[in-house]
């Protein structure tokens, strides 16, 4: 009988982000069947979230560096600790590194173990832009030497975070996060009655621009086109998107929904999903849209360009100016058998690409 491979999940957290919740993915379609799994999270983040993948791994393959929702310098600290010690006493074959923080931590303790197999699991094409941008692509540059193995969620990722690795041999992977539910019901309405309902879904940060989207809401309420917004997510930002929407005007036109697990059940009611993100992974969000039949509006980037096609399965934004984007909006409210066209085609497009059997076969070739 072949002796089971220990591999050791390496996370910031269980926020309730793509890469995060993919992991509860990743669990529950089976990738790590036959291994002897451990978590370690440098923060709890979601207490839902912590609690689900819980009840997937066993609450006792969860080390946890801290109980707090967001990630600190104590949890880091702290994390690099658990990290050392449970590799001294677990002794695993592999450990996947999942976010950049975790990357670079899980990386300099690996130095200390050359017979382990470092894989990183990369979910970005590029990283989010901030103060700090220069030094994480100078630290993981840097320490890319010591990854043996490189995970993306889709091509696009995969090929766009090379320039983050310095040359060498090493493996790659594909690993979808995304598997498309058998059961969902699809959208089976298209026609406008009332005010036109637009959805849009994801992690309430700077980089997904609610803040150009309000604007564009606003420039089509200027224009007399009557519209509604639900906004389902959770995020940093919330407080100060909801500011802005009073600010503009909007504020009884655009509800917050919060997160909720199948959003997209809900959603298909609407009659337009746009997101808007300077930068995405995979991008979750946008393949479950198109999953239900929701025409979809989009700035394609990241896996978004791997699985939508534009002007058959979604409209790509050519410009983040919100005038622009209402004028995208409005001329996809003006036709309902191009956004029927749209919604029937993204469904079956993604329903073929992602279809969980396809998917799970691909996770039985996966090499740790």
């Amino acid at each position: 009988m072949t002796e089971q491979r220990r591999v050791i999940y390496f996370i910031n957290g269980l926020t309730r982000g793509g890469a995060e919740i993919g992991l509860r993915s990743l669990l529950e379609n089976g990738l790590f069947d036959g291994h002897d799994f451990r978590v370690i999270i440098l923060h709890r983040g979601s207490p839902d979230l912590r609690r689900e993948v819980g009840l997937l791994t066993g609450e006792d393959r969860i080390i946890e560096a801290s109980e707090s929702s967001r990630l600190t310098m104590r949890g880091c600290f702290v994390g690099t600790y658990l990290l050392l010690r449970t590799i001294i006493t677990f002794r695993p074959d592999s450990i996947i590194l999942s976010l950049k923080q975790a990357n670079i931590i899980g990386r300099l303790v690996l130095y200390a173990f050359p017979k382990v197999k470092c894989i990183a699991f990369e979910h970005i094409a590029e990283l989010e832009r901030g103060p700090a941008v220069a030094l994480y692509t100078h630290l993981l540059r840097w320490t890319s030497s010591r990854v043996d193995s490189v995970w993306a969620d889709c091509t696009t990722t995969l090929t766009a975070t090379r320039t983050y690795f310095k040359p060498r041999q090493r493996e790659e992977e594909v690993v979808p996060l995304f598997l498309a539910s058998d059961d969902v019901p699809l959208k089976n309405c298209y026609e406008l009655s009332g005010p036109a309902r637009i959805v849009t879904a994801g992690r309430l940060v700077s980089r997904k621009r609610i803040d150009l989207l309000l604007h564009a809401i606003r420039i089509l309420t200027d224009r007399g086109r009557p519209t509604v917004l639900t906004i389902y997510g959770e995020g940093p930002m919330r407080s100060a998107f909801q500011h802005l929407s009073e600010t503009l005007g909007i504020g009884r036109q655009v509800k917050f929904a919060g997160f909720k697990h199948r959003w997209y059940s809900d959603a298909k009611e609407h009659d337009l999903f746009i997101h808007m993100s300077d930068e995405e992974g995979f991008c979750i969000v946008v393949a479950e849209a198109m999953m239900v039949g929701l025409p979809v509006v989009a700035n394609a980037v990241g896996g978004i360009r791997d699985y939508s096609n534009d002007g058959t399965t979604a409209i790509h934004l050519s410009s983040m100016d919100p005038e622009h984007v209402a004028d995208v909006i409005g001329r996809c409210l003006d036709c309902e058998s191009n956004r029927h066209s749209l919604g029937l085609c993204a469904a079956q497009g993604i329903k073929s690409t992602y279809r969980r059997d396809r998917v799970k076969e691909l996770y039985r070739s996966v090499e740790f």
